[in-house]
C-alpha cells in the first residue's frame, strides 16, 4: 500500500492526526483508571480506604480502563472502527450525563469533575464526529480508487439486408 494509505496526502494527514489525538487523549482514562485501581478512593478522600465503596470505586475504574483501552484499539485502522467508536462515545456520554446530574444535585464540582465533564460531554462527542468524517472520507477515497466493474459486452446486431447489399454481400436466404 502507498505511504499515505492510498488516501491522498491531505486525508492521510488528517487520519494520522486523529490517530495521534486518540492515542494521546486515551492516556487520560487509562492513566486515571490505573491510578484509581492501585490507590483506590483514598486518592480522593483518605476516609474511604477499604470496604464496599472502595470495591465499587475500583470496579468502575476497571470499566474506565477498558474504555480507554478500547479507544486505543481503534487507532491502527481508525477509519474502519466507526461502530466501536460510536458505542464507546455513547457509553462515555451517558456516564458524563450521570456525572452532570450529580453536580446538579450536590453543588459545586471540583476541578477533576469539571475536567471529566468536559471530556465526556464535549471532547469525546467531537472526536466521534471527527472519526465519522475521516471514516467517510476514507471510504469515498477507496471507492474512487477501485476499478470500475467490467462492462457487459455490447449487443451485436446482425447486419440488415440493405447493409449486406451495400457491402457486396447477400443476406442469407436471398
Amino acid at each position: 500500500m502507498e505511504a499515505d494509505g492510498g488516501y491522498g496526502t491531505q486525508l492521510a494527514r488528517e487520519r494520522r492526526l486523529l490517530q495521534q489525538t486518540i492515542a494521546v487523549l486515551g492516556c487520560i482514562p487509562v492513566g486515571v483508571a490505573i491510578w484509581h485501581i492501585i490507590f483506590g478512593p483514598a486518592v480522593l478522600d483518605p476516609r474511604f480506604v477499604e470496604g464496599a465503596f472502595a470495591s465499587h470505586f475500583r470496579y468502575l475504574s476497571g470499566l474506565l480502563l477498558a474504555i480507554g483501552l478500547l479507544f486505543w484499539s481503534t487507532v491502527p485502522a481508525i477509519e474502519y472502527k466507526a461502530d466501536r467508536f460510536r458505542i464507546l462515545t455513547l457509553i462515555v456520554f451517558v456516564g458524563g450525563l450521570a456525572r452532570l446530574l450529580g453536580v446538579i444535585m450536590t453543588g459545586q464540582p471540583g476541578l477533576g469533575t469539571m475536567g471529566g465533564l468536559l471530556m465526556e460531554l464535549v471532547i469525546t462527542p467531537l472526536l466521534c464526529l471527527w472519526q465519522t468524517r475521516v471514516a467517510s472520507k476514507c471510504a469515498a477515497a477507496r471507492e474512487l480508487t477501485r476499478e470500475s466493474p467490467p462492462q457487459p459486452p455490447a449487443q451485436i446486431e446482425a447486419p440488415s439486408a440493405v447493409e449486406l447489399r451495400q457491402t457486396g454481400h447477400e443476406s442469407p436466404g436471398n
